[in-house]
């Protein structure tokens, strides 16, 4: 099967060759082709970097896919689970609120005592507390393959290290035994979510509230390689994929 990353040439960017659709195609043993070599291919990947883009108007995976900006993850969220993490600042009554950009992957989440006069270009939420025993703080990513969730991605860090990207996780595992991290009812809602949202295939991250709460905090239409986490499972609901969205 040959297989398109468009818009862009895959040898000409770094950051396509760094996917991790780009590699379950290649583990996959399918051919990867360009634009450039004529476009003929069995299936298109739409890889577009840019936080908020056109729809493309043709048929690929994640070509619906056109919004991931905070707000947007938020109100989305919102309109399936009933409730959301964005809040106002200035009249919000909690402890303290979370700052960071609207766009995709700037990683600058900072917590900061309120009320603050909010600033272009930033999105507010509550703080959501996730922490397990003593000193660690659990994020939750799960596995978006054909809307579904495939495998959760368990990360945990120390306190002094929550915001801070450059540190690795005490603790990373994945495991497709899903219903030990979220009921069926999550399930059921986060595949809505994903269908609205237009995420064919990707990763969520998600936050799990003190009071059992689970929050999407980020979208991820293009997972790099970095945590080059799989399963069996992962690898043929790809390839499941692969074959529905074939032109």
């Amino acid at each position: 099967m040959k297989v398109l990353f468009y818009p862009g040439d895959h040898r000409k960017n770094e950051r396509h060759t760094q996917s991790k659709q780009m590699m379950l195609t290649q583990k996959l043993g399918h051919e990867i082709v360009d634009i450039e070599d004529g476009g003929d291919c069995d299936v298109k990947f739409h890889l577009d970097f840019h936080t908020i883009h056109a729809n493309p108007g043709y048929f690929a995976i994640n070509a619906n896919c056109n919004d991931v900006s905070k707000g947007n993850v938020d109100r989305q969220w919102c309109t399936v689970f009933g409730y959301g993490a964005e809040i106002n600042p200035l009249t919000y009554e909690g402890l303290c609120v979370v700052r960071k950009n609207v766009a995709q992957g700037i990683h600058d989440a900072r917590i900061l005592v309120h009320p603050i006069k909010p600033m272009p270009g930033m999105f507010y939420t509550k703080l959501i507390n996730t922490r397990v025993g003593k000193d660690l703080f659990r994020d939750i990513r799960l596995v978006i393959i054909g809307n579904e969730v495939i495998a959760v991605i368990i990360k945990e860090k120390l306190l002094a290290n929550r915001f801070n990207q450059r540190v690795n996780y005490t603790t990373k595992y994945i495991t497709s035994k899903i219903d030990e991290w979220l009921s069926k009812d999550e399930q059921e809602k986060v595949f809505e979510f994903c269908v609205n949202m237009g995420l064919d295939y990707g990763e969520i991250d998600c936050l799990r509230d003190e009071d059992e709460k689970l929050y999407c905090v980020d979208v991820n239409n293009i997972p790099g390689t970095r945590q080059e986490f799989e399963t069996p499972e992962m690898l043929q609901e790809f390839e499941k994929l692969l074959q529905k969205f074939r032109l």
